[in-house]
């Protein structure tokens, strides 16, 4: 290949690639933010579908919950219950609210002369004294829908409910009602000192993405572009190296961005990691370039005679570097979730972006940019020839305690579970995750599972059987232990029969027949206040009801164990019944499952793929099965060091072997293929691996400590699907530095030990790295 060309032709190529990145960058302003919790599913994902379904059949659950904690700790105390009202009444002005759910506006049954009264549990404080606090007591503990959900067991917290329907004219919608739910709760924290008011619930879950994505966009992003730019002039001790790098890495991330824009792709909490990644690996082909130019130049070569001796030696191995790094990305597409599909695919755009950069753009910016003397640039390229002469001297050693610590390492693998809770998506730094975790303690919690019983008729619900099946559910499912609560139309056709019999106890009982079941309830329809009706456990065609059952906090296993609990009872006692049930974290428990399965088979595919790439590009069956052997160890020993320190892997931690699989390579491929043309010149297997290590070795600890550092800073992000992305990438490029410095050789070695010449001898002191 005649690299003279890009000389040639260099103004025109410059002019190309400022046309093509100015293209691209006016894109990025059309790159559309999708941030709440169903950017994570498929259209197709069946549970999905239910969640829809069960959205669009009743009351949607897109709600901000005020958690509140009195300073003197009585929710029941007059003061607090002054303090829910007002802010119940407030609460209606926040944008978009249809319901407003609290201890104080709950909807009351009572019954006098046979006239059905219902009202709000607590309508004003007249006359509050001991009497009406035993009184309400009794009716709280006689009610099952407000312990556990509005008011702590222990009367110490209590909450406010506001439900919104979002109209879907503006990307905003999420933040306002997030901004103004902040400033109600800060106005209420004013007037009522001491008191604690925490916010959470569904609409909060949403916005919490957009504000960690802003943060990281302020702050890791520019940490990112400091620590490469102190790391690059720290190792290669060249600021003319460190500025040309941060050029092609700065065209590739905002190139990829742009074209973002243009395909219309979303930006979502797992997808806006894409820059941080496409930062940090874009700096890789840069390094292995400029090394090799600094190689060349120092010995002597004029400036393009040492670009092309630069480009001679890593054309090949960048285009193949930069195609496994792109299909390890890929991957991603396996993936269940959709904005991993889509990081993976810009990844994998950004890459080839960088490469193509690289290998064109880089070589004339060298050319065109004045360079320091020759004498100014240190010599390191033998700086780990004293390593790997010690490896290879010692490499039986070497071999064996290197394989037996991976054996025992990755037998931990066997520890991780698959566990993924929507409430711990986020760091205990975002106010989300502080106030759900407050909740979670004290009142209800995420862990929730929502069924929606169908009857095969029209205004089936009100049929004696369907009822007594709706109560005999709920009974039995009181028993799990599991359980905080339920809510189901059968405690509330209990609930009438009693008020309409004067409150006597021995009528909490079902309504006797059909017809009187539906008079009662069209009577408790006709009697809820504006803003509270029936469509929160019931359909409008009174063909189906919600039964809500909320759980503790529960791992990804047990809530599917416990779905199985459901599944069978309901084919065993309601099988004349359609039923279709979801919530988020069943959403997320089965997402976590199948994406753990998907990408175990795009793991393998990516695997077969890229061992053939680099046997088909180096022609060598043998070499590319020792590049297979040192991809699939580190992934291995990274899993058993995550099993040993942590032991869950999320929705993050499943996609991450693939990317890492395609980075890792990097190193193999970059190894080899110095070996090999050591061992095409003539060299014997000893001098070929030292001639790998001195043109190869330093540059792959530059990239390697660059990737540690950028997907370390990674890790430092509020969203903890990026961060656990982050660390267990680092921790696998680190072992993967390892592992090909230490059983690379021995391996090699041992492989092509028919080519030393007899009689030569094996002491390393004697071994030299060939130029």
């Amino acid at each position: 290949m005649d690299f003279k060309v890009l000389f040639d032709h260099r103004f025109p190529i410059l002019g190309v690639w400022l046309l093509f990145f100015a293209v691209c960058v006016s894109g990025s302003i059309y790159i559309p933010l999708k941030t709440d919790y169903r950017a994570f599913f498929s259209k197709e994902d069946p549970y999905f579908l239910n969640d829809q379904q069960l959205l669009d059949t009743y009351v949607p659950n897109d709600n901000v919950l005020f958690v509140l904690s009195p300073a003197n700790g009585q929710a029941l105390s007059s003061e607090s219950l002054q303090l829910q009202i007002d802010m119940t009444d407030a609460a209606w002005q926040l944008p978009f609210s249809v319901r407003v759910d609290s201890l104080v506006n709950f909807q009351h049954i009572s019954s006098a002369e046979d006239e059905l009264t219902v009202k709000d549990l607590i309508e004003d404080l007249q006359g509050y004294d001991g009497q009406r606090l035993v009184e309400l007591r009794k009716v709280i503990r006689d009610d099952t829908e407000l312990l556990g959900r509005l008011l702590a067991y222990d009367e110490r917290v209590s909450a406010i409910s506001v439900s919104f329907r979002f109209p879907g004219e503006s990307l905003t919608e999420t933040m306002d009602v997030a901004n103004a739910s902040r400033a109600l709760a800060q106005q209420f924290r004013s007037l009522y000192p001491g008191t604690e008011i925490y916010i959470t619930g569904m609409v909060m879950g949403n916005n919490a993405p957009i504000e960690v994505i802003l943060n990281d966009a302020q702050t890791l992003v520019p940490l990112m572009c400091l620590c490469i730019v102190v790391l690059l002039t720290l190792l290669f001790r060249s600021l003319y190296s460190t500025i040309l790098t941060m050029i092609i890495v700065f065209i590739s991330v905002f190139s990829t961005m742009g074209l973002w824009g243009w395909v219309g792709a979303i930006l979502s909490g797992p997808s806006a990691s894409a820059p941080i990644i496409i930062l940090t690996i874009a700096v890789a082909d840069c390094v292995h370039i400029l090394a090799s130019f600094f190689n060349a130049y120092r010995k002597g070569s004029q400036k393009r005679d040492a670009i092309i001796e630069s480009l001679r030696l890593n054309v090949m191995p960048v285009i193949l570097t930069s195609l496994t790094t792109a299909i390890g990305f890929l991957t991603m597409n396996f993936s269940d979730v959709p904005p991993f599909n889509i990081l993976g695919n810009a990844v994998a755009v950004g890459v080839l972006i960088a490469c193509l950069a690289s290998l064109s753009l880089l070589p004339i910016l060298i050319d065109l940019f004045p360079l320091k003397e020759k004498r100014a640039i240190k010599d390191d390229t033998t700086l780990l020839t004293p390593f790997a002469e010690f490896v290879l001297r010692h490499r039986f050693l070497v071999f064996v305690v290197t394989a037996a610590l991976s054996i025992v390492i990755a037998s931990f693998s066997s520890e991780n579970e698959i566990n993924d809770q929507f409430g711990k998506f986020y760091s205990k730094n975002i106010d989300f995750r502080t106030s759900t975790d407050f909740a979670n303690e004290h009142l209800s919690s995420f862990y929730s599972i929502d069924i929606s019983l169908q009857s095969p008729y029209e205004r089936g619900i009100y049929d004696q059987r369907y009822l007594q099946r709706v109560d005999e559910f709920e009974i039995w499912i009181k028993t799990l232990p599991e359980v905080i609560q339920t809510q189901t139309i059968a405690t509330t056709f209990k609930g009438l029969n009693k008020a309409m019999h004067d409150n006597d106890e021995s009528w909490y009982v079902l309504p006797e027949g059909g017809d009187l079941a539906a008079q009662y309830f069209l009577l408790y329809e006709m009697s809820l206040p504006f803003g509270l009706d029936a469509n929160q456990t019931v359909s409008f065609d009174k063909r189906e009801s919600k039964i809500n059952v909320t759980l503790k906090e529960m791992s990804t296993k047990e809530i599917l164990e416990f779905e199985n609990l459901v599944a069978q009872w309901l084919s065993e006692n309601a099988a004349e019944y359609d039923y279709y049930h979801s919530s988020l974290a069943l959403l997320f428990s089965h997402l976590g499952m199948n994406n753990a399965t998907s990408m175990l088979f795009g793991t393998m595919v990516a695997l077969l793929l890229m061992s053939l790439v680099i046997g088909i590009a180096l022609k060598s069956v043998r070499l590319g099965l020792v590049s297979l052997m040192t991809n699939v160890i580190p992934a291995l020993l990274a899993f058993g060091v995550w099993g040993i320190f942590s032991g869950e892997v999320g929705l993050s931690i499943s996609i991450s072997i693939g990317m890492t699989l395609g980075i890792v390579v990097d190193n193999t491929v970059h190894l080899l293929s110095k070996y090999q043309k050591s061992i095409q010149s003539g060299e014997n297997t000893s001098d070929a691996i030292l001639f790998s290590f001195s043109h190869v070795g330093v540059a792959l600890l530059i990239c390697n400590c660059v990737l540690i550092a950028g997907f370390m800073i990674l890790a430092q992000s509020d969203f903890q699907l990026n961060a656990h992305m982050g660390l267990f990438t680092s921790l696998t490029f680190a072992l993967a530095l390892l592992v090909d410095f230490l059983l690379l050789p021995p391996v090699l070695y041992w492989l092509d030990s028919k080519r030393e010449v007899k009689g030569e001898g094996s002491t390393a002191e004697v071994w030299n790295p060939r130029a």
